[in-house]
């Protein structure tokens, strides 16, 4: 069995687990942070994560690690670091909170592919209300319902801590986000 390559994207959470960060230093010229980057997996138990890789850690909201990036790294060579990752990936699971920006233009790339299965789910610590406002984001992922796999459900632990157990509880539980206006 081959396993998919998932692209869980989400706000890097502080005190993140080493084997998600990459170890980049700033005598590094870009296409070696590029290099690192794509090629960088991380085999699961049940699929391949295929990023997003960390470059500098975050210590809190506000403050990062060392700054050991080459001086010439550009948020667009990040960008399109990311971008071949989504194009790589099977699946995108994006994890959305209202400051996951970076998080929604990932799943809105993704979907605009047509080959990868986009799932959105809320932060766990997200508010009801926030949850209503981001409502218009969940809908980029039923674009993507007819790649959806019963097997995604079940091999991506992200679903299981919110008791999502089948397509059909997963499209109910996005159905059931709705903006104030429509309720």
């Amino acid at each position: 069995m081959t396993l998919k390559k998932v692209y869980i994207a989400k706000r890097i959470p502080k005190d993140p687990p080493p084997h998600l960060i990459l170890n980049i230093n700033s005598l590094m010229t870009i296409r070696e942070v590029d290099s690192l980057y794509i090629e960088k997996i991380f085999v699961d138990t049940n699929y391949v994560y295929n990023g997003p890789w960390i470059l500098r850690p975050p210590l809190s909201e506000d403050e990062f690690s060392l700054n050991h990036l080459p001086p010439n790294l550009k948020p667009i060579h990040i960008w399109n670091m990311v971008k071949k990752k989504i194009e790589s990936s099977d699946v995108v699971l994006g994890i959305i909170n209202g400051k996951a920006y970076g998080t929604i233009a990932e799943v809105g790339y993704a979907s605009n592919c047509k080959t990868i299965a986009v799932y959105i789910l809320p932060d766990e610590n997200i508010s009801n209300d926030e949850l209503r406002d981001l409502w218009f984001i969940f809908q980029i992922a039923k674009t993507t319902k007819h790649l959806w796999s019963e097997d995604d459900i079940k091999n991506i632990n992200e679903f299981k801590i919110r008791d999502i157990n089948s397509i059909e509880e997963y499209e109910n539980f996005i159905s059931n986000i709705v903006p104030n206006f429509m309720t």
